[in-house]
């Protein structure tokens, strides 16, 4: 066997990647945006719905995992009965109570690191707009977080 990465032997218990089932990653992608199929067009191909990856909705998602960092929870936490929220909207109801401080997980939380904190969960919130419209690029999301904490450095 000749070592290096482009070298690989199929094992025998092993599939090639297209015959994979990816079924899974519909789930996912629905469990990521609180079940709601957020950022994702549906289209029709001989009469059989599928849902298309947008850009816009890759930024969703990507605040959607922010959010993960920043809270140390699930997107959709197992729970029962009326009581169970997807993490975005928990996260806009603490913000909107004024509770940002109780967003982040006390795994991460850091007084003295408070601002930059909050900063990324400013940027996370952006990228989570109900409009996909009004959501940032990508590049922008990048620039913010390059950006953070950059302006206590230069003092």
């Amino acid at each position: 066997m000749s070592e290096g990465l482009g070298q690989f032997e199929q094992r025998s218990n092993e599939r090639p990647l297209q015959t994979l089932d990816h079924s899974w990653a519909r789930a996912d992608r629905q469990l990521i945006c609180g079940g709601r199929k957020k950022g994702l067009k549906e289209e029709s191909r001989n009469g059989e719905a599928t849902l298309t990856a947008t850009i816009r909705g890759d930024v969703y998602s990507f605040g959607v995992v922010l959010l993960e960092l920043l809270t140390g929870k699930r997107p959709v936490e197992v729970c029962k009965g009326k009581n169970c929220r997807d993490l975005v909207s928990w996260v806009f109801q603490m913000k909107s109570e004024k509770r940002e401080e109780e967003i982040i997980d006390s795994a991460i939380w850091d007084k003295d690191h408070e601002k930059q904190l909050l900063e990324v969960l400013g940027i996370a919130c952006k990228c989570l707009d109900r409009d996909p419209r009004q959501r940032p690029s990508i590049e922008q999301v990048v620039s913010w977080l390059n950006g953070v904490g950059y302006k206590e450095a230069q003092q």
